[in-house]
């Protein structure tokens, strides 16, 4: 498997139960053209109690390792969890989805990209220089240049 196998399959079972998500990180990076090096795929997840036994089905014990309690426990406190896809050595960090400002927006400006060949793929924006972020200047955010690549780079993520 491969880390586009596992993020197709991550995506489709998110979608299939409609659970909003957000890819983060370096594969969001990837996705913006910025070659990294990763292993694993982090995906701010917004799952409730209700949804946990739903979700987990959809990862079988005999390929995942996905544990139960895991989930639980990143839900009640909003915290983090994984998925592991042992053969491969791939694993996902899921971020439990807490209703906080940032959050609603990083949410609300998340972007579809065609990423995968069959998939529109949700990822977070670019990110901005961290000194934008917390300047106490007057500068409005759209004089400050990106920090990485706004248009996918071709069709499929890279991991190479």
């Amino acid at each position: 498997m491969e880390p586009e196998d596992l993020l197709r399959i991550v995506v489709t079972v998110c979608e299939a139960q409609g659970l909003r998500y957000l890819v983060t990180g370096s594969t969001a990076t990837i996705a913006y053209g910025e070659p990294r090096f990763t292993n694993d795929i982090d995906i701010v997840l917004e799952l409730h109690r209700e949804q946990i036994h739903r979700f987990c089905g959809a990862f079988p014990e005999s390929e995942y390792y996905l544990s139960r309690q895991a989930v639980e426990w990143a839900v009640r406190s909003a915290s983090q969890f994984n998925l592991i896809h042992p053969a491969s050595g791939l694993k996902v960090d899921f971020i439990v989805y807490s209703e906080t400002e940032f959050n609603q927006s990083r949410m609300a400006r998340s972007r579809a990209l065609p990423v995968l060949e069959d998939h529109r793929v949700q990822f977070r924006e670019p990110y901005r220089p961290l000194f934008a972020r917390v300047s106490t200047t007057s500068r409005s955010r759209r004089d400050t240049p990106s920090a990485s690549r706004s248009s996918v780079s071709g069709s499929l993520l890279r991991w190479t």
